[in-house]
């Protein structure tokens, strides 16, 4: 593993200076040439694998923080309050003309209204909490946001400067090593609020990311299932005492 190196400073403003594989960088601020150190200059070297790693994650990364659309929450709530009635009277008309009796109003609440809100409800569940997931996780791997106008952002763990192309997704500290996400940033302040994140790289936040939507998924899951087998429990319960 490549050790952590401090920061390079301007010699000239004291500003603290992108690394890079070069023998000297310019300051960002004031414009003066800052030698690289062999030491240092081998260090950065040594994390150009790491950047071909986190270049070949960012596809998967920017797919799993993608929020959906706005039509699709706007859907679900719509179903939330559409479906419930709509299955009501569709299940009041079938037995009309099937000329049956109509099922009672406890029966008709546990076996299909109840049940009705599902689909709706536990999908914009689902849509709401991936949401906070994805600012959670965001708000570990964010770099830290410029001092002033015109600054690079810093690293997350070290606060070096970041050497961020325009179009970055984004970058590995090469000082550190570590992987800070520069696109798509939380509001300034929630980033007040952020903790300090034992993941290091891009690839790690990923899988990590990966994981908390599965769990939310079984999770949802396993609350509709226990939700419908309440409602069954609940109209054999009708039935027995009928």
């Amino acid at each position: 593993m490549t050790e952590s190196l401090s920061a390079l400073s301007c010699g000239t403003c004291g500003a603290p200076v992108p690394l890079r594989v070069a023998e000297k960088v310019p300051c960002p601020h004031c414009g003066d040439a800052v030698a690289i150190p062999e030491r240092w200059r081998a260090a950065a070297q040594a994390r150009e694998a790491d950047e071909l790693v986190r270049r070949e994650v960012e596809p998967l990364w920017e797919k799993l923080t993608t929020a959906p659309p706005v039509w699709v929450e706007r859907s679900l709530l719509a179903s939330i309050v559409a479906l419930p009635p709509a299955v009501t009277v569709a299940a009041q008309v079938a037995a009309f003309e099937l000329h049956r009796a109509p099922p009672s109003t406890l029966s008709t609440f546990v076996l299909l209204t109840l049940p009705a809100l599902l689909p709706g409800g536990i999908g914009w569940i689902r849509v709401w909490a991936l949401r906070q997931t994805v600012l959670e996780l965001k708000l570990e791997v964010s770099a830290l946001p410029p001092g002033r106008s015109g600054d690079s952002p810093s690293c997350r763990q070290c606060a070096a400067p970041l050497d961020a192309a325009p179009d970055a997704i984004s970058v590995t500290c090469r000082y550190c090593g570590a992987d800070s996400v520069v696109a798509g940033l939380p509001p300034t302040a929630e980033m007040k609020h952020r903790r300090r994140s034992s993941l290091k790289t891009l690839a790690e936040a990923s899988g990590a990311l990966r994981r908390r939507r599965r769990l939310l998924t079984l999770g949802l899951a396993g609350l509709s299932l226990v939700v419908l087998g309440t409602c069954l429990l609940l109209e054999i319960a009708l039935k027995t005492t009928v």
